[in-house]
């Protein structure tokens, strides 16, 4: 065979001469429209869909490259793969274009594309802003607290330090209370600790998204491949994939691989897994297997450590103990709400050239909390009880005498109780005009089970009733806002 010698690179030749060397049905299934190649100076650019890819392209075809690339061109060239941000199609000088700009790293000049008689080339364009990467939060910027504490350490061991029997760590609690947070920072640890190991971090709404591209467009083993070849797959809103069993199905497929192969695994839920609704339980048995971490709404002490946190952030004046101490008390939400008062406080005493002190304070919080709070109600209580026991509608509230609806009701006050200003009298009319006894009654019997007996029985299900208390409270006052 004549091997043809050309003055500068030709695509379709390169293409035709490694096809020569691998075979068409291999060079159709790893190159084909997934993969293009773009000349720049001394470099061959191979920009690839995924990790999975490059991996494979430069163990498997780098020195066919490089010989095919021999065969094109008067000198070497340095072979350099790429991940390109979206998956190639046929390759035309915008997708070069789009190609280029999203896969260059940060540091390295900016580069423009050109087309001079049909060749795709890299120019260099000086005073051009270098593109920025997404900002991953991390560890160091997170206020650790009793709540999160050892959803913390399990992230923060894992990223670190991979230890496996870590895997698949769960961390579960209400919004706004610092889940994202961790799952980005395991996901940002683990990429320093462990550069050259692949990673991903993707959101249900994500995966589904890719998931049902993929089966449109006849893309599956592509998508398996690159979700099945990281060793850290961090997975947020489990929860979001409710009533979607395919997609579940998927996942609990993948993770199943990912684990295989001696991966980590790392998840994100708004509940317990045992409390997950509609979610299929081979799915949960599988998060279920690991360690699982709750981070719930910050107690008094943590609130203040995150509101002198975030207050440095956004204001070089001050904030005294007294005011701080007063928002601890009076604002009660979640690490948004917390962050939405301060802001309010920073930009009215920068605005109006004051001092943040706790007459405005006392202002700030009395209109956020008139507008945006809301107290617990008897129906709140009775309706999140319902919810977590499955109970019909208006279960509570029946006056029938049913011994099976005991401890459900028994429950609601206690939580009427524990968690609003109403009377025994109060909570007795609303749950079947009981007497102010009754809830006196049963609410003694809550407390004796937490103390003596912390697993019941309801339904044919078993409870932990610490775990479930908690879980319903955080239900509550998540829903407050």
């Amino acid at each position: 065979m004549i091997t043809p010698i050309i003055q500068e690179l030709d695509i379709p030749t390169l293409e035709k001469l490694l096809i020569v060397r691998i075979g068409k049905p291999r060079f159709d299934l790893w190159f084909g429209k997934r993969v293009s190649f773009v000349l720049n100076d001394d470099k061959l650019f191979v920009f690839v869909p995924n990790n999975h890819f490059l991996e494979w392209l430069n163990n498997k075809f780098r020195k066919n490259i490089e010989d095919a690339v021999k065969d094109c061109l008067l000198g070497p060239k340095q072979i350099v793969f790429q991940i390109s941000q979206q998956t190639l199609s046929q390759p035309t000088l915008k997708d070069a274009e789009d190609s280029i700009g999203n896969s260059i790293p940060l540091g390295a000049p900016e580069l423009n594309v050109v087309k001079s008689d049909g060749i795709v080339q890299l120019m260099n364009v000086p005073g051009t802003k270098e593109a920025k990467k997404r900002d991953w939060l991390d560890f160091k910027s997170f206020v650790v607290g009793e709540s999160n504490k050892l959803a913390f350490e399990m992230a923060r061991s894992l990223s670190i330090e991979k230890r496996g029997d870590t895997s698949p760590l769960v961390i579960f609690g209400p919004q706004g209370c610092g889940k994202t947070h961790l799952l980005e920072s395991s996901f940002r640890s683990f990429k320093n600790s462990f550069p050259l190991l692949p990673a991903e971090f993707i959101s249900a709404e994500e995966f589904t998204s890719q998931f049902v591209v993929a089966m449109h467009k006849n893309r599956m083993p592509a998508f398996r491949a690159k979700i099945r070849s990281n060793s850290l797959f961090v997975f947020d809103d489990v929860h979001l994939l409710a009533d979607k069993p395919a997609t579940q199905k998927e996942l609990m497929l993948n993770l199943d691989v990912i684990t295989q192969k001696g991966g980590s695994i790392i998840a994100g839920m708004d509940c317990h897994p045992r409390m997950a609704k509609k979610i299929m339980p081979e799915l949960l048995d599988r998060l279920m297997s690991g360690m699982i971490c709750s981070v719930g709404v910050p107690e008094d002490s943590l609130r203040i450590a995150l509101i002198k946190r975030y207050w440095s952030m956004l204001s070089n004046q001050e904030l005294s103990l007294e005011v701080t101490e007063y928002l601890s008390k009076e604002v009660r939400g979640n690490v948004r709400i917390i962050l939405g008062v301060l802001k309010q406080l920073s930009n009215s005493a920068r605005i109006n050239r004051v001092l943040p002190t706790l007459e405005l304070a006392r202002s700030i919080v009395g209109g956020f909390i008139r507008c945006v709070f809301k107290s617990i109600s008897l129906q709140d209580i009775d309706e999140v009880v319902s919810t977590f026991l499955l109970l019909s509608p208006g279960a509570l509230k029946s006056g029938v005498r049913e011994e099976k609806m005991s401890f459900p009701r028994n429950l609601a006050m206690y939580l009427a109780r524990k968690n609003s200003s109403f009377t025994y009298r109060e909570i007795g009319s609303y749950f079947g005009n009981r007497n102010h006894s009754t809830v006196i009654a049963g609410e003694k019997k809550i407390e004796s089970l937490i103390k003596y007996d912390s697993r019941v029985q309801f339904a044919n299900l078993e409870y932990d009733l610490n775990f479930l208390l908690q879980s319903i409270q955080q239900k509550l006052h998540s829903a407050r806002s």
